[in-house]
């Protein structure tokens, strides 16, 4: 298949040199001339445009991950996003391409923007990535999740024929939508839990071997045995962070009650100051074994360095 990316920063880059390494003919599409620059040398000197004008008039399909990133008031700025549907509405094709998006949108943006472009195919695959092991997590998802129906759902199923990964599938693109809001949210607030736990334990005078025991061993209850983060860091500067404040806003718009969701916010921006930020992949801070979490050395120092360091 002829394939466009649009929006070629790590993430949507590590999606399309996954595509193209999957046998697809891949052209991505992005302002910044020395990311296009950057796409020539790597995969081909017909591979890289600026501008979706340009793109021939004959490709399969279209997968934007521009970014999503909070507004003033943390809400999801879909400016640029919004931007790359007018461009593919007004531009002429031999056949209505399938539209794929990528990019993390508040619930309701695809059935929204597929009434602009109605002729157009349209599907939710949102990208389920850390930012430490991007091409590894595009190479071996630990998710996939499609929503759309017919041709547009189709169109992923074939991309994706060769993982084994868990796929959450439905007709239902608000559906796709939510599990990467809900997803993110149990995340931050999983991880805010265990970095406040571990705050306290230092006040207490719990030594590291002591607070990981406690770690380890609470999942000996069933019912506890998925619930288990490393703390010491705060949540990072990437996915987390935007998602959590865009769907606090999104909730608040509606007139939901978001207090679990503020508190998490605001315990991870306290962590911050305490830990500082986290920049270490979590594959190697701990392992899932029978759904139990063990701690690696790398988490295991993380924790010490607090508790027992002097911070």
């Amino acid at each position: 298949m002829k394939i466009v990316v649009v929006g070629c920063g790590k993430v949507g880059f590590s999606h399309l040199t996954w595509l193209k390494a999957q046998g697809h003919q891949v052209i991505g599409v992005d302002s910044d001339n020395s990311v296009c620059q950057r796409i020539q040398s790597d995969l081909g000197e017909n591979c890289g445009m600026s501008q979706i004008v340009d793109l021939p008039h004959d490709v399969d399909a279209i997968h934007i991950c521009v970014p999503t990133e909070p507004s003033i008031n943390g809400s999801c700025d879909l400016s640029i996003f919004e931007k790359v549907i007018n461009d593919i509405s007004n531009r002429d094709w031999n056949k209505y391409p399938i539209v794929v998006q990528r990019s993390t949108c508040p619930v309701g943006t695809a059935d929204r923007l597929a009434r602009i472009i109605p002729d157009f195919p349209y599907a939710v695959n949102p990208s389920f990535l850390r930012k430490a092991s991007i091409d590894e997590d595009n190479r071996h998802p630990e998710r996939i999740a499609i929503g759309g129906e017919g041709e547009a759902a189709q169109h992923l199923l074939d991309i994706y024929s060769n993982s084994d990964a868990p796929k959450f599938i439905t007709n239902n693109r608000s559906s796709v939508e939510l599990l990467k809001y809900v997803e993110n949210a149990l995340d931050s607030i999983l991880i805010s839990f265990w970095n406040e736990i571990l705050i306290y334990s230092k006040r207490l005078g719990i030594m590291a071997d002591d607070f990981i025991r406690l770690l380890e061993n609470v999942q000996d209850r069933p019912k506890f045995r998925t619930v288990s983060r490393v703390p010491g860091r705060a949540y990072g500067m990437w996915c987390l962070p935007k998602d959590i404040q865009a769907l606090i806003q999104e909730m608040t718009r509606l007139g939901c009650p978001v207090g679990v969701l503020s508190g998490t916010s605001n315990t991870n921006s306290a962590a911050a100051e305490i830990f500082g930020e986290g920049n270490i992949p979590a594959k190697m801070l701990y392992t899932m074994k029978d759904c139990r979490l063990s701690v690696l050395e790398e988490g295991v120092k993380q924790i010490a360095a607090y508790l027992e360091n002097g911070h």
